[in-house]
């Protein structure tokens, strides 16, 4: 799998993934602001997966990843450290 731009949580401005910072497990997580899927009775369904858990968001600079992990939570990694966990 080849990521050829990412977009920045801050602006929504398109990065570039080999220069971009990421924040791993924070406690915010944009899938998860939407109305959740309900069943024939009405009650909410569970969920067995979610393709945004856990959280990963981008930033252009490592001081604004930090900046957010401090307030949110999670870890700052550099794509390039992201990326090699899944080639292994």
């Amino acid at each position: 799998m080849q990521v050829v731009e990412l977009t920045d949580y801050l602006t929504n401005s398109p990065l570039k993934p080999e220069s971009s910072y990421l924040v791993r497990n924070s406690d915010v997580n944009p899938c998860l602001q939407h109305n959740p899927a309900v069943g024939e009775s009405q009650q909410p369904l569970e969920s067995h997966f979610d393709r945004c858990s856990p959280s990963v968001l981008a930033f252009s600079d490592q001081r604004s990843a930090s900046t957010f992990a401090n307030e949110h939570g999670g870890q700052v990694v550099r794509f390039s450290e992201f990326a090699s966990d899944f080639q292994r």
